[in-house]
């Protein structure tokens, strides 16, 4: 573990290098951890945390259809009121009423397309037919062939898994979407035992994964890595310039964590 003393003496942490363990530190400065409460491991950190993301997402998604989306088909209604009581007698605001009318439509599909984004609406029928409706979205959005393979795939995980591998998969097609220029795209389920395995395979540009890249094109790589590794399991990117990416995903089916949340 990499560490400095910082202006005050205490010992921080270097960005990017984490701690097998974590200690608590109240705000009088003193910490409990090996005499006290027992320490945290930091695994167990990041699957609360995205457990809470998760939660919160699901929530927000669910007040943006529920009241938003209300609020929005009421304006519509009340709109059409008002074109009818004006009638012929106002053209020009009757035209105004019209355009307001088609913006609130869109205001309508957007907040749908965002909540569906926050929380998929279509992981309540399984995670197979899930992926299958994102490979036909982002065929549709990017008209990029999008073939998904799952021969006879029995998938059961806990519904935080089943997310963690729908946010790895949909990451890697939006990656593929910005910077492959793909023609192609398979996505493959595997099970070898207690693991699954899925590969999502383009015919882009690939890319050298010995040269350095921009922060932009390195963060969702590094959010598929900590998805995975939390739940126990590992991203593998295999590219080559002019030969495509592989994004390999091996999760196991059910992990005891390395310390039980309370």
């Amino acid at each position: 573990m990499n560490s400095r003393i910082n202006a005050q003496g205490q010992q921080d942490l270097l960005v990017g290098q984490a701690p097998a363990a974590v200690s608590l530190r109240y705000a009088d400065g003193s910490f409990e951890g090996h005499g006290g409460l027992p320490d945290i491991d930091v695994s167990s950190l990041l699957l609360m945390a995205n457990s809470f993301v998760e939660e919160e997402r699901q929530h927000i998604a669910q007040e943006m259809h529920d009241e938003l989306g209300q609020i929005l088909f009421a304006l519509g209604l009340h709109l059409s009121l008002l074109q009818k009581r004006v009638g012929t007698q106002l053209p020009d605001v009757v035209n105004e009423v019209e355009i307001m009318k088609t913006l609130i439509v869109r205001a309508i599909g957007s907040v749908h397309h965002v909540s569906s984004q926050l929380r998929p609406p279509e992981l309540a029928g399984g995670l197979v037919p899930a992926i299958a409706s994102l490979c036909q979205e982002f065929t549709d959005f990017s008209h990029v062939v999008c073939r998904l393979h799952a021969p006879d795939v029995a998938v059961e995980m806990d519904d935080l898994r089943t997310l963690m591998v729908y946010r790895i998969v949909q990451e890697s097609l939006s990656n593929i979407t910005r910077y492959a220029k793909a023609s192609g795209v398979d996505i493959r389920f595997g099970r070898c035992g207690n693991v699954l395995c899925v590969k999502v395979c383009d015919n882009g540009c690939g890319f050298d994964p010995e040269q350095p890249r921009s922060r932009k094109k390195t963060i969702g790589l590094f959010g598929m890595h900590e998805r995975a590794a939390v739940l126990g399991g590992r991203v593998n990117v295999r590219s080559q310039v002019g030969q495509g990416t592989v994004v390999e995903l091996e999760l196991p089916l059910c992990a005891a964590l390395k310390t039980p949340l309370q």
